[in-house]
């Protein structure tokens, strides 16, 4: 499969810089979620277990008055490749969007690859289909591959090739 975007998980530089007098480290629970491929409640009981950090901030609009940001690095463990400081940017990039309900779809197109490059092609899917969802062309064609060739769903071949 050629990619036209394509982030390397080799590199030497394996900790990106912490600072954690602000954001910059931290990234929302429903991408943490993405990441290690399972649901935003498994991340509260892992920060609720200690199993991984984070942080409550203020969030007026929610019930609870606030919401979890996830420390990136204490999901390493989790994630089925090296942590680049090219990696990490590529994250927090995906995670900021100009919208506060979107992400950055050409950022989760890096990651998905990155997740198909070491055969997680579950969890690639979603980060294709999460930012084919929001018009990403290279996206929708990542993930119609996928179906065609049934990695991380069900095969799916269109009835014209049924032929």
């Amino acid at each position: 499969m050629q990619h036209s975007q394509k982030l390397s998980h080799t590199s030497e530089d394996k900790h990106p810089p912490m600072n954690t007098d602000d954001d910059t480290d931290y990234i929302r629970t429903p991408t943490a979620a993405m990441l290690i491929g399972k649901s935003i409640r498994t991340v509260h009981n892992w920060l609720e277990d200690g199993i991984i950090t984070g942080k409550r901030i203020p969030y007026p609009g929610i019930p609870a008055g606030f919401a979890q940001k996830i420390h990136l690095l204490s999901m390493q463990a989790f994630i089925p490749f090296t942590m680049t400081n090219e990696i990490a940017e590529s994250i927090y990039k995906a995670d900021k969007a100009d919208k506060a309900s979107s992400y950055n779809s050409e950022e989760m197109v890096k990651i998905g690859l990155l997740f198909y490059d070491v055969k997680h092609y579950k969890i690639a899917v979603d980060w294709f289909s999460y930012s084919a969802k929001q018009g990403n062309h290279e996206a929708m064609f990542l993930l119609s591959e996928c179906f065609l060739k049934g990695l991380g769903v069900k095969k799916v071949m269109p009835s014209a090739c049924n032929g």
